[in-house]
């Protein structure tokens, strides 16, 4: 399988891989318009009206709900097919509000299931065009442009229901079997209907339509017909069917259970999965089912043989998200889709830093080597509203780790005071010997004492499970506040200091009264060089240059005065400045830029339920130094500095694009060169995600799993 050696850029209208992967190509935008879902199939790239089965290149159906309409997306050329006018991408007219698509199991049909319309539209892959499911073609004869509305007029859509519906339908999902895999076995029988299975949560239903091949006619042309609906109750949303077709699950978005339905008999099970459930799908071997809850972060398993509720395998608490009651699979944000990839290894680090390939035992500190055990090639990648894919292990069926033995603890600690550093072993030192000349951070007594991410309190550092963002942080107690520094554009007044930079505002940046501002800019001098009196109040023997902030407003501050100076005479023009926050900590985070301040508890108080500081990220609080030996009360000078990063062990694999293109939604997986990996079998290198509230899609590259291998389409 081919593997480019360096990060892909991003690319938007102008798409293509760097020159150590292949030679760039062009691809213009799609103009996508909400997309909701997308169908991979193979057929002949544009501009060949037929080719040989060898010939069929990799495309992609995009159904775009708002503008009713297919695209078609050329994966190997990286292109868009274009219109008469190739200035405009090919659409495909379907009904109205498209939401999803199925096709069938040789990639000659596409079925859409129109949201507002109530009906199915068939979609002639070869030709490219919505056909008429009634045999009556004659107002679409192929010399007639395939948009023209001529052709639209003549074509009929089949309805999701028989008679008078029981309220609005609001389909939601549709499947298609997927025929046999076996390559050398036809996918199906052309001479059996194709069951159409089609959720409507609307009523509590999911309708069964039937797709006949022109074979099944006597040549006639293909037929859809609707067969009949099967009453659930609740809100039927996802899909799954078996590749026979013998057996459809249905996720419900009301109640604690999803469906499992005997196609052929009808009989209908129920399958209690912990809550409310959007979306589900089969593991590649369809021996286990997985379920996207709906109310909390979970991947519920469904044993899709014995149809009873599984559990994952378990993971020790040290894991990067240890199971819920053991239940079910947690994960990060809310879980939006789910596609299986196989035949690629993840690498992770082992106890001694090595990378190592992941493997069916690597759990946790305590395992055995690796010699025996078997390699991981087939994850579960899940799109998330937070804008990021996570890595679930699809054959141990559980949640994973990059560095699986490093357990929750800060990665390394230093204090700084006066030029000298203390590390983690001083700062325990001094901890066990009681009363310390910096500030502690939380509760040392609970380090390591048997506590779990379940009760994660690690230098009083409040962690938030596979959330928690690895990076460096600094903490500099009445630090400059981040940005206070950069204006040169402030005016000194008699009451304080007016600064109307555009953008500036010192409320947003994060001021309080009790600040401190320090003015960097040189006084003004009398005839000997020597500063002004004005500027040393009562004979001081220094220049003072910083002052208390007494208001703060957008644009100015109020300052405490001494008698006797003047400010707009010691400093005339425009001057430079910086705020240190008084009392607080200024914490600044490496990668993530200014994340607001921390204020101090007094060293005796007790840990607060609530952290004193959280950022979504993490949470921690701070304690004032206690005593000095003599019991007197100590000061920290202002360049000491406390640094750490929050590298907690808690990391759940994810891949995290350096942009937030809107809402994650469907995500496909794909083997695009068909070349087998090592031990002989088929390897997926290929990953598609759509976004539909930026109307783009993302393709992002399994084989190097890192935040910068991606292109984008829009």
């Amino acid at each position: 399988m081919k593997q480019c050696g360096i990060p892909l850029a991003l690319l938007v209208l102008m798409v293509g891989l760097s020159p150590a992967c292949e030679d760039p190509k062009p691809s213009m935008t799609g103009r996508l318009n909400a997309p909701s879902d997308l169908v991979a199939f193979h057929g002949c790239r544009q501009g060949m009206d037929s080719c040989e089965t060898d010939d069929h290149k990799n495309l992609l159906a995009i159904v775009c709900a708002d503008s009713d309409d297919i695209r078609i997306f050329d994966i190997d050329n990286r292109s868009f097919f274009s219109s008469y006018n190739p200035l405009f991408p090919l659409t495909i007219p379907v009904g109205k509000h498209p939401v999803a698509a199925g096709k069938d199991p040789f990639g000659e049909y596409l079925f859409v299931v129109n949201g507002l319309s109530d009906d199915l539209s068939l979609v002639d892959l070869v030709r490219r065009v919505e056909v008429d499911t009634d045999w009556d073609s004659s107002t679409c004869a192929d010399s007639l442009p395939p948009r023209s509305d001529r052709c639209r007029a003549g074509v009929s859509r089949v309805p999701l229901v028989s008679g008078s519906p029981a309220g609005p339908l609001l389909p939601e999902d549709i499947v298609v079997p997927a025929g046999d895999p076996d390559p050398t076995q036809d996918a199906w029988d052309r001479n059996v209907a194709l069951p159409v299975w089609v959720s409507l949560s609307g009523t509590g239903q999911v309708a069964e339509l039937a797709f006949s091949y022109p074979e099944i006619m006597g040549e006639l042309p293909q037929r859809a017909d609707w067969v009949q609906v099967i009453d659930l109750g609740g809100v039927p949303s996802g899909l799954a069917i078996t590749h026979d077709g013998s057996m459809l699950f249905v996720a419900d978005e009301m109640a604690d259970s999803i469906a499992a339905i005997d196609t052929e008999s009808g009989e209908v099970h129920r399958i209690d999965v912990g809550g409310p459930s959007r979306r589900l799908a089969l593991t590649p071997d369809e021996r286990v089912l997985y379920v996207v809850r709906l109310d909390k972060p979970l991947i519920a398993l469904v044993d899709a043989v014995a149809l009873t509720r599984m559990l994952p395998s378990m993971s020790p608490a040290s894991a990067s998200n240890p199971l819920e009651d053991g239940l079910a699979i947690k994960v990060a944000g809310v879980p939006r889709s789910i596609a299986f990839v196989q035949g690629l290894s993840v690498d992770v680090r082992d106890e001694n830093g090595a990378v190592v390939q992941f493997t069916t035992e690597l759990l946790g500190e305590g395992e055995p080597g690796f010699e025996n055990q078997e390699v991981v090639k087939t994850f579960a990648y899940v799109s998330n509203l937070n804008g990021n894919i996570y890595l679930l292990d699809a054959i141990n069926h559980r949640s994973m780790d990059v560095a699986p033995f490093l357990g929750p603890a800060l990665a390394e600690v230093a204090y700084v005071l006066d030029g000298a550093v203390f590390g983690s072993d001083e700062m325990q030192e001094c901890f066990d010997l009681g009363g310390c000349g910096f500030p502690r951070i939380g509760e040392l007594e609970r380090l390591f004492d048997g506590e779990t991410e379940l009760d994660p309190v690690y230098f009083g550092i409040w962690l938030t499970p596979g959330v928690t963002v690895s990076e460096g942080w600094v903490l500099t107690f009445e630090g400059v506040l981040p940005g206070s520094d950069l204006s040169s554009t402030g005016r000194l007044s008699t009451t304080g200091l007016e600064d109307t930079r555009l953008g500036l505002d010192f409320l947003t940046l994060g001021a309080q009264a009790g600040d401190h501002i320090e003015i960097l800019s040189g006084t003004a001098l009398d005839g000997q060089g020597e500063p002004l009196a004005a500027c040393i109040p009562g004979g001081a023997e220094s220049l003072r240059r910083e002052f208390t902030i007494n208001s703060v407003e957008a644009s100015s501050l109020g300052l405490a005065i001494p008698a006797g100076m003047e400010l707009n005479a010691c400093w005339t023009g425009s001057v430079r400045y910086r705020i240190r926050s008084s009392g607080t900590w200024t914490v600044v985070g490496t990668t993530s830029g200014l994340q607001g301040r921390l204020t101090m508890l007094p060293w005796d108080a007790a840990q607060p339920v609530v952290p004193a500081y959280d950022n979504g990220y993490i949470a921690l609080t701070l304690f004032a130094p206690g005593p000095d030996a003599e019991g007197q009360a100590q000061s920290i000078p202002r360049n000491a500095a406390f640094g750490f990063n929050t590298d907690s062990g808690f990391e759940n694999y994810s891949f995290n694009p350096s942009i937030r293109a809107g809402v994650a939604g469907e995500l496909i997986s794909l083997d695009i060169d068909e070349e087998l990996d090592d031990d002989g079998n088929a390897a997926d290198d290929r990953l598609f995600l759509l976004y539909e509230g930026s109307n783009a899609m993302m393709e992002m590259f399994p084989s190097q799993f890192e935040s910068t291998n991606y292109l984008l389409y829009q």
